[in-house]
This record gives structure tokens, C-alpha cells and sequence, in this order.
């Protein structure tokens, strides 16, 4: 009622699998899912479901683990995808959460990493069946910074041929400044504010200036 149109929901699978091998998940755990998605679509807000604190997955973004990673990712995305493939265009998918080693800046091994779980996540749900072909999907750049994704070698996945890039979104986290939205260090922050108390140097301009390179970067 005040204005949210969508929502994420932010799902941990590493708990719920029953045979490693081939990532199945839990019927219980699927059914579950089902039931908030289905609370959301029911109150027609379009909703984005992720793989969210898979730590072998996420905090292992290197060479020695790429093969195996990616083959897990595989599996568990097309389980979810074959799981949910008849829910209409509302429903999206986000292959991955904030992948990191230690939150440090990637190396030219973390970005290529992240690279191939982006185009693993596509080509698993892309080779599922029912609404996947087209299904709206979620990418993200690496720990979900942006900065690593318009300064670093981000690839966009390749799609189906004949989709382009018209299904696909990228996504990022924007926690600046984070000397307010992080360490808590001022208590107000924009222009808006500046007559409340101390606001740090980062304004609504800095925030638009850069949404406005992001969209450039990726529309």
C-alpha cells in the first residue's frame, strides 16, 4: 500500500539438499518457497528469488573450486528453474549473492570466476523447460559491487539466441556512502539534510551522477 510494486527474497539451499551429487533440494523446502512467492504474486508484486549465503559458493571464488562451483551451480539452478518453470514473467531469478574472498578488491581470477557462475546460472535455467526460455534473470558483478562491475572485466552473459539481453538485468548493492550506510558514522546523510547535522561529502547528486553511469554502462 505504500508503494512497493516488488520484492526479494533472499533463499539458503546449502541447508535443504538432500543428495550433494545432484543438488536435489528438499520437496518441504520447494513447498515452502512456493508459498511465499505465491503470498507475493497473489498481491501482484513481481518477486526475485536468489541462491543467498551458499558459502561454497560464495566465499570461494578462485580457480581450485571453479569447476566444482560450477557444476554444483548447475545442478541446484536447474532443480529451482525446473521447480518453478510455469510461474509466469513475475517471477525472476538471481543466480548469485555477493560472491567474495575476504570482501578484498578481485583479482583477475575472483572477476573470471564470477564470470562463469553468471553464465553457468544462465545456460542451467535457459535449458530448463515451461516459462524459462524467457524468464527475466539476474546477474550480478562481483561481491555485487558496481564499481567492480563498470571498472572491472564484467562479461554479460550470452543468452538464447533471440533474446539479447531484452531478459536479463544486472544487478548491484549500493551501500555508499558507506560511512553512513555501513559504519554508521553520521547520522544524516544528503544536501536535504545538511541543516540536521554533519552529512558526509557523498550527496544526491553523487548518488544520480553515478546511477546515471551504471544505466549507460548497461541499458
Amino acid at each position: 500500500n505504500a508503494g512497493f510494486n516488488a520484492i526479494r527474497i533472499p533463499i539458503r539451499w546449502q541447508c535443504h539438499i538432500t543428495d550433494v551429487s545432484k543438488m536435489s533440494i528438499d520437496p518441504a523446502w520447494i513447498d515452502r518457497i512456493k508459498t511465499v512467492v505465491g503470498w507475493c504474486l497473489d498481491n501482484d508484486l513481481k518477486v526475485i528469488i536468489n541462491a543467498h549465503h551458499e558459502k561454497w559458493l560464495e566465499s570461494r571464488p578462485t580457480s581450485q573450486y571453479k569447476e566444482e562451483n560450477c557444476n554444483k551451480l548447475k545442478l541446484l539452478w536447474t532443480n529451482i528453474a525446473s521447480a518453478f518453470a510455469d510461474y509466469d514473467s513475475r517471477l525472476a531469478f538471481a543466480g548469485t549473492n555477493e560472491v567474495q574472498d575476504n570482501w578484498k578488491a578481485p583479482t583477475t581470477e575472483n572477476l573470471e570466476v564470477q564470470n562463469a557462475y553468471n553464465q553457468t546460472f544462465v545456460d542451467a535455467v535457459r535449458n530448463t523447460c515451461g516459462n524459462n526460455a524467457k524468464r527475466h534473470l539476474i546477474v550480478q558483478t562481483y561481491t555485487c559491487n558496481p564499481e567492480y562491475g563498470i571498472n572491472g572485466d564484467f562479461i554479460i552473459p550470452k543468452d538464447l539466441d533471440g533474446n539479447g539481453n531484452n531478459y536479463m538485468s544486472v544487478e548491484f548493492h549500493y551501500y555508499q556512502p558507506w560511512s553512513y550506510a555501513g559504519d554508521c558514522t553520521y547520522d544524516y546523510w544528503g544536501d536535504a539534510y545538511k541543516d540536521a547535522g554533519k552529512i558526509p561529502a557523498e550527496n544526491e547528486k553523487t548518488m544520480t551522477d553515478f546511477f546515471d553511469k551504471a544505466v549507460n554502462t548497461w541499458s
